[in-house]
């Protein structure tokens, strides 16, 4: 007889895996779900694999016509690949890429990627319990849509790293993940999650290996269906930025702005419809702007010099970074490596709020005066 005990994760939780619920900070409990499948790997011989029937914190197999040995041991694994049932079983491959959240607030898609290991154990009178331990932190996200829409993607970018693939180690006597690949950014695809006016509310689900965000960058980037990006920073709550194994954590975002990413200076004016150039009130700029991109961004924000211009209030250009080349932006000004130069933002009398570029090292004369 085997017996296999779900662990609960801390304090902040769940509540079943493949029904997964994680409600409004801490809510919790967890528990197996039906038809999971867990792995024993036996210390000689073939491993086999056991199906969970119905739900609940424990199962228990009678094994069938499979039976222990006494003078081996036995490691029990979730989830099981049969991909790799007879191949190098020793070190078998994990990848967290590939999550897809089908639905809005919809946690099926979690069961095979949370991962469970239980130490190596000799049987005592045939039986074994395993008290597996989870490698792997949940998280809920709680996402305010910018619009009505139907959304295709979340990426989660940082400066921190997401391990994306792993290694499983069971032949050992204490078994090992080991993170193999990693990036500084992950995508959970979405289906059939739509957004309204009256409910603008996303609710999204991912599983990372552990991660620690502590004193590290978090941005939260939504993709419609028309390939429209808008981008806001995350907040973890409660301050759990410690994604640690065996943890369930909360993250909110809000303020989500259009968002262009440009990889050649230049070329913002061919990244917008004249729509949105006119009409736009918020928007967040990413990669290199010279004096093209900037003479553009002074006719949104109403400067002055233009035969129409635009709404545009809040300008992040956090993740943005001046660099010289293109036309004048205001008179003969233009632009100069990592200066926020003589006039550049003069008589932009729409602009509220902007947020600069980290790597400006001067600001220059009357640059925001008239805004």
């Amino acid at each position: 007889k085997i017996t296999i005990v779900m662990p609960q994760l801390d304090v902040e939780v769940s509540n079943s895996r493949t029904s997964f619920e994680m409600g409004e900070y801490p809510e919790h409990t967890l528990s197996w779900a039906d038809k999971d499948i867990i792995g024993i790997y036996p210390e000689s011989g073939d491993q086999v694999s056991f199906q969970i029937e119905g739900t609940g914190t424990s199962c228990t197999f009678d094994g069938g016509g499979w039976a222990l040995k006494p003078s081996s041991s036995y490691t029990a694994y979730f989830p099981f690949n049969r991909a790799y049932y007879y191949e190098d079983k020793q070190s078998l491959p994990i990848s967290m890429l590939g999550q897809k959240q089908v639905g809005n607030n919809n946690t099926e898609h979690l069961g095979a990627y949370d991962i469970l290991i239980a130490k190596g154990k000799k049987p005592t009178s045939g039986s074994l319990t395993f008290n597996p331990e989870r490698k792997v932190a949940f998280a809920r996200m709680k996402l305010k849509a910018p619009k009505a829409a139907t959304w295709k993607s979340i990426t989660l970018e940082s400066n921190a790293s997401f391990a994306t693939d792993a290694i499983m180690n069971l032949a050992v006597e204490t078994p090992t993940v080991t993170s193999t690949k990693f990036s500084n950014s992950v995508t959970l695809e979405l289906e059939n999650v739509k957004t309204t006016t009256e409910n603008p509310e996303i609710i999204a689900y991912m599983i990372f290996l552990p991660v620690d965000f502590t004193g590290k960058s978090l941005t939260i980037k939504l993709k419609d269906d028309e390939g429209n990006v808008y981008a806001s920073d995350a907040t973890i709550v409660n301050d759990r930025t410690n994604f640690e194994a065996n943890g369930a954590r909360w993250i909110n975002a809000t303020s989500f702005l259009r968002t262009i990413t440009l990889s050649e200076a230049g070329k913002l004016s061919s990244m917008l419809t004249n729509e949105e150039i006119m009409n736009s009130t918020s928007l967040r700029v990413e990669g290199p702007l010279n004096g093209d991109d900037v003479k553009l961004l002074r006719q949104m924000t109403g400067g002055t010099g233009f035969e129409q211009t635009g709404e545009l209030e809040t300008l992040d250009l956090s993740k943005a970074s001046i660099v010289s080349g293109g036309s004048a932006y205001y008179s003969q000004e233009y632009t100069t490596n990592n200066v926020i130069g003589n006039y550049m933002f003069f008589n932009s009398s729409k602009l509220k709020q902007i947020i600069l570029p980290v790597n400006i090292t001067s600001i220059g004369e009357s640059a925001f005066n008239g805004c």
